[in-house]
């Protein structure tokens, strides 16, 4: 039977690291421990992290929010700084984005910062400087527009001889943000080109387009309405 890659996947506060045998994995808690857990075990969640920290926190000393958003939003980020096989990872990890210990090692704590600072279903995390990792200071929530005006693909461009941000263009032009900075900076087009190139229906709905997000980006946000 195949075997489940949790390599890079966090439980808890577990992050496994590899696999070890007999269907366990080498996992590293939160606290530096490291040893070997089973695999159903950590999927089902029957462990969540070393005996050291199970007995300093207790058994019932739990913070009650593994299904809120916010909590996915915690684990999300950690996923794609730390987890290879995270299809962000190349974005974020592999550039050296990471998560500051105070919130790796603590969601309670990310969950304090987050609903003194603004937080709000609607908004999602966003990083002031994209070249530094997730710290307080240097994190904000914002609006999906807001997020992507500062994302690493908003560069500016040449159009009719002024400089302008590439959000901003594809709304002169009419053309979604995404097809337009795919058809600039993953195809290569000119810019001419870019904005006078009418657009294909494939048929059907879409709504990152509206929001002017990437499709991964939208399922990361848990596939909102525009």
């Amino acid at each position: 039977m195949r075997r489940i890659n949790l390599a890079g996947r966090t439980f808890g506060r577990w992050t496994v690291l590899a696999y070890d045998s007999n269907q366990k994995w080498i996992c590293r808690c939160v606290c530096g421990n490291q040893t070997s857990v089973d695999g159903a075990s950590l999927r089902h969640g029957r462990s969540k992290g070393c005996i050291t920290c199970h007995t300093a926190t207790g058994t019932r000393r739990t913070h009650g929010q593994s299904d809120t958003r916010i909590y996915r939003i915690w684990t999300g980020i950690i996923d794609r700084c730390e987890n290879q096989n995270c299809d962000a990872f190349d974005r974020y990890g592999a550039r050296g984005i990471v998560m500051c210990p105070e919130w790796r090692n603590s969601f309670t704590a990310f969950r304090d910062w987050a609903l003194a600072n603004g937080y709000d279903d609607k908004l999602t995390i966003d990083r002031r400087n994209n070249d530094a990792g997730y710290a307080p200071e240097n994190c904000r929530w914002a609006t999906y527009a807001e997020q992507n005006r500062n994302c690493s693909r908003n560069r500016p461009v040449e159009f009719r001889g002024q400089i302008v941000l590439i959000c901003d263009l594809a709304v002169e032009v009419g053309i979604p943000q995404e097809i337009l900075k795919n058809r600039v900076f993953r195809y290569g087009w000119s810019i001419e080109k870019a904005v006078s190139t009418p657009i294909h229906s494939r048929g059907k709905r879409e709504p990152w387009k509206a929001m002017g997000i990437s499709r991964s980006a939208w399922y990361r946000a848990g596939r909102p309405q525009a």
